[in-house]
């Protein structure tokens, strides 16, 4: 089962292990200090100073602007992570020029829709109207933060974490503008501090994207390539995204938002847990793209992969029944787990399965049918949104955190029976 480390395992594409784990680090430290400001500073920031039900009201509202800043970048650059190897290095720039175009376009319509169309849906999910306040800036947001993450992608072409872990390391710590600007601007300071991020974040990558920016006439080639294979990996991302987005907004039809903060406290701190573990997938992706086929990595090398990360997933739902409570009790309050506590032990549960399904779906993002991606994600997504519209409505968001492990556990079984198969 050991993979033999005496040589550079293939999986690597010819890089040494040390090189990995320094790249590791790298990412780990940044996206931990940017996204770990926000979940470990921000949104417990906020939930205090707005309460629960307007709490639960912002992250309905942000849940809509992370699909799209998930979505349409992520789209883009999965086609470029799948692609960029059959590229020489000079084209590699108007592969990722086209796909920069391509998602401003593209985050511009999104943004539109979402402000128009949002205050149709809030009444219905009960949403507070303090979303108000958000919705213009935080448009802004959305399209200049997929610029940035776009932007970016060549960094993780090259395998340039250093520099990659800088940018974020700048942009993480900007968010807590948020928290001396409180006392002056109220409510309106979480969008303020958003837009200030965003605006100096971009710049600071616009400045060091000369080579994008400057590249010659952009060939229809690379536009084939993104018609080819953006849409698949945008509605499956989409999809993979409603899993817990349905949850949310079920529980706020048949509950209120104030259940939406309980659930959103519990599912956030176990996303923390599962923080370090995500990181490496994301970076082994990167890698693993250096190959044009699934044929050039060993059997053993996939299996070890499978095998350690399982085990990952159990160490994660040990820690996590040990350190989440104290966790959303210092960050969130006593009253966020007493009415969270099961929901945290369901998704830790469930999440043994999202670890090992993580690191398989890079393999089947890169050298698999989108067709495959697709019927999982949708069965995945059936399973979900059924046990909630049957079950929330008597067993509240213990029933929502059972229909998301559920269906986490089926689709990590259905990745590992195509991909064994495709070993055979």
């Amino acid at each position: 089962m050991l993979l033999n480390f005496r040589k550079t395992p293939n999986i690597l594409a010819g890089h040494s292990i040390g090189s990995f784990i320094n790249y590791n680090l790298l990412f780990f430290f940044s996206i931990f200090i940017l996204v770990g400001i926000q979940k470990l500073l921000i949104f417990p920031f906020i939930a205090k100073q707005l309460g629960t039900e307007k709490f639960g009201s912002f992250v309905l509202f942000m849940t809509i602007i992370n699909m799209a800043i998930v979505v349409i970048p992520g789209s883009i650059n999965l086609v470029i992570l799948r692609v960029h190897s059959h590229y020489e290095d000079d084209r590699k720039y108007d592969l990722i020029k086209m796909g920069s175009i391509l998602n401003l376009v593209i985050s511009l319509v999104c943004a539109i829709i979402i402000y128009f169309g949002f205050p149709f849906i809030a009444n219905s999910f009960k949403v507070d109207s303090i979303y108000r306040i958000f919705l213009l800036p935080l448009m802004i947001y959305m399209i200049l933060y997929n610029l940035r993450e776009t932007l970016l992608i060549i960094k993780r072409i090259k395998l340039e974490f250093k520099e990659i872990a800088i940018n974020n390391i700048i942009f993480g710590f900007l968010f807590v503008l948020i928290i001396p600007l409180y006392p002056i601007f109220h409510e309106s300071t979480i969008s303020i501090g958003y837009f200030i991020a965003i605006i100096i974040a971009v710049i600071i990558i616009i400045l060091k994207s000369k080579k994008i920016i400057t590249s010659k006439l952009i060939s229809f080639k690379s536009l084939n390539e993104y018609q080819q294979f953006a849409p698949s990996f945008a509605f499956v991302a989409v999809l993979e995204l409603l899993v817990m987005a349905s949850s949310r907004f079920i529980i706020s039809y048949y509950k209120d938002p104030t259940q939406v903060a309980y659930f959103f406290a519990a599912t956030s701190v176990v996303q923390v847990l599962v923080f370090p573990f995500a990181q490496i997938r994301t970076i082994l992706l990167s890698f693993i793209s250096q190959k044009k086929k699934i044929e050039e990595f060993s059997k053993k090398e996939i299996k070890f992969i499978s095998f350690a990360s399982f085990i990952v997933g159990l160490i994660l739902f040990v820690f996590g029944l040990f350190f989440g409570k104290y966790m959303i009790t210092y960050l969130y309050g006593i009253d966020y787990y007493t009415n969270s506590k099961l929901v945290l032990i369901i998704i830790l549960f469930g999440y043994i399965f999202y670890v090992f399904k993580m690191y398989l779906k890079n393999f089947i993002i890169l050298f698999f049918k989108r067709r495959i991606l697709i019927i999982n994600v949708i069965i995945m997504l059936l399973i979900n949104i059924l046990i909630n519209i049957i079950f929330v409505p008597k067993y509240g968001i213990n029933a929502a955190a059972i229909g998301m492990s559920l269906s986490i556990i089926v689709s990590a079984i259905m990745w590992s029976i195509v991909l064994y198969r495709k070993l055979l």
